[in-house]
């Protein structure tokens, strides 16, 4: 038998408190307790390995799943549950997420809830079923939107149209796709079938928001959880990470035909994958994805030719719209600072949340933990970076915190009369008020009760808000607070205040600094201590580079606040640039007691693969400093590992300044990355003079440093020894960039060059880095443009790769070309460029440029004269002819067709795609030509 896992995370309050301390029991088919699990501060139990049995025939292949029973005992505050029929797959790491709900008071007999989870994957489609029954007359408050907006949550009817008596809740986007994902596909299906069905899933869900389907006719639901008509969801489910992680990533994005803004309704089935009327075979798309196909390809050929994926961001959010860019560490600004205020308010809960002692709106190594925290315990890819998915999990669970805080710290205290009867709550009274802020208490721990802003976005009626408590809790539905719902609904609400004030966590924010004796030193300080620390700062300096040095001039100025707060963060300080007591102390300390290094000294022993421990954490800091100025670096987890990353990142960085290409850190090595270090963390000012042949220091150090930046985007620019010596080769360095730059070519960095060097080296950084969020149909801007042109360069080495205009819009036509390239190069063909699609988007570019410089010089003697026609000859060559050539492939995507005819492959020889390498040495002289054809172009 092989090993699944399951975490179990159980919270309330729409995930803004967590169940600490709460138990769940884990039973196999027969009853036996297999884990006995309690949740953590957080909500989370450890993650339970439980025996897979072997796999069960369905469909097309085999699957290895296990089913268990879920058991949360009795408690004094939250209703028992038994959830039968979880599922867990082999060798899959999967989240049971469990919303307790609270006791019903005095009612012992709906005190425990047995759900039960169908097994549906691949169901049969049905016609939808027609029903004219309408509960409750509505207002159609809402004109149809004239664009897609996405929500940051829906309610699903539980049952059929028809079934009355379901309970409407509230579900978040994110938690109803991924429910409906596990529900309908399977979890072990090919990547390209995963995305492909959640495509639609997404496209389905928002067809019935934006066309408001139920509402316009007056439900009071967005979507049914009938497959007849729409999607099975089923509350209690198990979800596995992978289907996780791809919601996370497309949960915005929908299918459309082209020229339209709505997204289409797509039809799935299941059953025979041969045959599916109209719709999407789920069991169909398997059996594509399996072969190889992308997702647009299997949605063309089920549904239409004439589709395309949209990306909305229009967002619905309580608390504002979605990011405009990603935030990572380095960045400043109101949006980080939005984000540390976010994380400091969730940790009150959640406690796994660091905190952000000085939430600055500058993104610093404790924010990057904060968010990294948040990331985790949210089930979340824990990069470190807030991109749109994080951001929107981050607001919608902090404006629940933040609603929940306001209504337990509203003056209002409810002691009703219960002998009397008022309708809810359109009067403008005392009795309307309380009423109202008691019922939104309620909607925050029953996902059936709408909020009283929820009821009044989507037009209900007043009396929606209490009929919906009053179907929660099993009473006549009529709308109006009698005695009996009254006491039912106080009851409750001092039932919910006492397991909010049990919930909240103990931690309060970190004791506030008094005051210390002497003088505080902080930005725009001045004077002989001032002076004094900046003379401490130096020699500290020299131990720790990242400590940049600064000038002795006794005014506390920018470049002190930022060495103050560099120290502060290696010591374990509040890094908040202020030196009082507790940090001059520190200082004075350090300094005195181990005599400055000259560099950082070398631990007397290699460093290599498997090695750990505080030098291994040093080296990968520094490396990812360095990597900010040298991008072709990658970025590295600083964990204190010596992995593969680091191990990569030494080997580029040893390739990069000339040093034995080991990847392994000998003294060599370590003295070169403290001293490059120590000079490429931030450009100087000018320094007041023109720096030429003969000068040195560290002005020179630093422009040399950004020139060999340069070298990697321009060849031409001559080889330096990178010394700090402005000698004659570097002269020569100099005059090559100013020539490339139309500068006056002098060999002289005066004030002019000198900024033209870092702003183009800027320019080189923002265009070679990955951008950090996946690159998906819809982007735009200098990523998407920088992939472009990267695979308009392999379409001519591999025909079937679609010529694409680079015009930094990701639409079809890139779309197929990121989908075929994957598939040459064994990549999972999603037609989205994760990190590791763009890394082997450099790698290949790379080599085929490396290629091409070798056989340059020699064609260039021999082919000159014939260049021209030899070019034209073959940019004649047309797609149909390409495609005759494409050996091996068995299906082409519709999309290809898509294409500006203008877009056509170059004309070559005939491609194994299995194998891609040419038959022949035809396709090499004729990239060397254009090659050739284009440095004339440009010269």
């Amino acid at each position: 038998m092989r090993l699944g896992y399951l975490t179990v995370v159980m919270r309330l309050a729409n995930e803004s408190l967590p169940a600490a301390e709460a138990r769940v029991l884990i039973k196999d088919q027969f009853g036996a307790i297999l884990y006995d699990l309690v949740a953590d501060a957080n909500g989370r139990t450890e993650q339970a390995a439980l025996e897979i049995p072997d796999g069960i025939v369905s469909g097309l292949h085999s699957h290895r799943i296990g089913r268990f029973t879920a058991e949360v005992p009795p408690s004094p505050y939250f209703c028992s549950m038994t959830i039968t029929g979880v599922e867990v797959y082999s060798e899959v790491a999967s989240v049971l997420p469990i919303d307790l709900t609270p006791i019903f008071k005095d009612e012992p007999d709906k005190n425990h809830i047995t759900v039960h989870i169908e097994q549906l994957h691949g169901c049969d489609w049905r016609p939808p079923q027609n029903a004219d029954a309408i509960p409750i007359e509505m207002e159609n408050a809402l004109s149809r939107l004239a664009d897609v907006q996405i929500p940051e949550s829906v309610f699903v009817h539980l049952g059929r149209l028809q079934e009355a008596d379901a309970l409407n809740v509230r579900v978040g986007l994110e938690s109803y796709l991924k429910n409906v994902a596990a529900s309908e596909i399977y979890a072990d299906w090919s990547e390209e079938a995963l995305y492909a069905n959640i495509y639609c899933h997404v496209s389905l869900l928002l067809s019935r928001v934006f066309s408001r389907w139920y509402r316009s006719r007056g439900y009071p639901f967005d979507i049914t959880s009938d497959p007849a008509s729409d999607q099975i969801y089923q509350p209690c489910r198990s979800i596995p990470d992978n289907i996780s992680y791809i919601v996370d990533r497309v949960f915005n994005v929908y299918i459309r035909r082209l020229g339209m803004v709505e997204p289409c309704f797509p039809v799935l089935c299941g059953g025979d994958p041969d045959y599916c009327g109209s719709g999407l075979s789920q069991w169909g798309s398997e059996y594509l994805g399996r072969a190889g196909h992308s997702p647009l390809d299997i949605l063309m050929l089920y549904l239409s030719s004439d589709i395309e994926f949209a990306e909305s961001t229009n967002f619905r959010l309580e608390i504002g719209n979605i990011l405009k860019r990603l935030l990572k560490e380095g960045d400043s600004g109101r949006d980080v600072s939005l984000v540390q205020t976010y994380l400091n308010r969730l940790r009150i809960n959640y406690p796994a949340i660091p905190e952000i002692e000085n939430p600055n709106g500058f993104f610093d190594s404790k924010t990057l933990k904060s968010v990294k925290a948040f990331q985790s315990l949210f089930n979340l890819d824990a990069d470190g970076i807030v991109g749109k998915t994080t951001w929107f999990q981050l607001t919608k669970i902090y404006s629940a915190a933040k609603r929940l805080e306001e209504l337990e710290n509203a003056k209002i205290k409810p002691n009703l009369d219960f002998s009397s009867q008022f309708e809810a709550p359109e009067e403008n009274s005392e009795n309307s008020a309380l009423l109202r802020h008691m019922l939104d208490y309620a909607s925050l721990f029953f996902k059936s009760v709408p909020s009283s802003e929820e009821a009044a976005y989507y037009g209900m009626p007043a009396q929606y808000q209490t009929a919906s408590f009053q179907k929660t809790f099993g009473l006549p539905q009529t709308g109006k607070a009698d005695a009996a719902t009254l006491r039912m609904l106080y009851d409750q609400y001092r039932v919910l205040r006492e397991i909010a004030s049990l919930d909240a966590a103990s931690e309060n924010a970190a004791d506030e600094l008094s005051e210390p004796p002497g003088e505080i030193l902080s930005l725009g300080s001045t004077g002989e201590r001032v002076l004094l620390l900046q003379q401490y700062l130096e020699g500290l300096s020299k131990r720790h580079p990242s400590i940049l040095v600064v000038y002795h001039n006794g005014t506390f100025g920018a470049d002190t606040d930022r060495a103050v707060k560099v120290f502060q963060n290696l010591y374990g300080l509040t890094p908040n640039g202020i030196v009082d007591q507790k940090t001059w102390d520190r200082i004075e300390s350090e300094y005195s007691s181990t005599p400055p290094q000259t560099i950082l000294p070398f631990p007397g022993y290699r460093l290599i693969t498997g090695s750990s421990g505080e030098n291994v954490h040093v080296i990968q800091n520094y490396l990812n400093d360095i990597g900010k100025t040298f991008t072709t670096l990658p970025t590295i987890s600083p964990d204190g590992l010596y992995g593969n990353n680091t191990y990569s990142a030494v080997f580029e960085f040893q390739k990069l300044f000339g040093l034995p290409a080991t990847g392994f850190i000998d003294k060599d090595t370590w003295d070169s990355i403290v001293s490059v270090h120590s000079t490429t963390l931030a450009m100087p000012k000018y320094p007041g003079k023109p720096i030429q042949i003969g000068d040195e220091g560290r002005s020179a150090l630093v422009a040399q440093t950004r020139m060999l930046g340069m070298q990697k985007a321009h060849p031409s620019i001559p080889a330096f020894e990178l010394n700090g010596v402005f000698g004659e080769a570097f002269e020569n360095a100099v005059k090559e960039f100013q020539v490339l730059f139309h500068l006056n070519p002098d060999g002289v960095i005066d004030e002019k060059t000198w900024s033209m060097l870092e702003s183009a080296h800027k320019g080189l950084k923002n265009s070679v880095k990955f951008p950090g969020d996946n690159i998906v149909i819809g982007s735009t801007g200098d990523a998407v443009k920088a992939a472009q042109e990267r695979l308009a360069n392999l379409s001519r080495r591999y025909p079937s790769i679609p010529l694409v205009t680079m015009d930094g819009t990701f639409g079809n036509v890139t779309l197929n070309a990121v989908t075929e390239f994957q598939r040459i190069f064994g990549l999972p063909a999603t037609g989205v460029i994760d990190r590791a699609t763009w890394d082997r988007l450099l790698e290949e570019d790379d080599a085929l440029k490396s290629a091409a410089e070798e056989i340059l010089p020699v064609f260039a003697r021999h082919t000159a004269d014939k260049a021209p026609a030899f070019s034209q000859s073959h940019a004649a060559g047309n797609s149909s002819q390409t495609l005759k050539n494409m050996g091996q492939r068995s299906f082409m995507s519709p999309a290809a067709t898509l294409s500006n005819q203008n877009d056509r492959p170059l004309e070559g020889e005939v491609i194994d795609l299995e194998n891609p390498k040419p038959k022949s040495g035809n396709l090499l002289f004729a990239l060397a030509v254009i090659l050739i054809l284009r440095r004339f172009a440009n010269a």
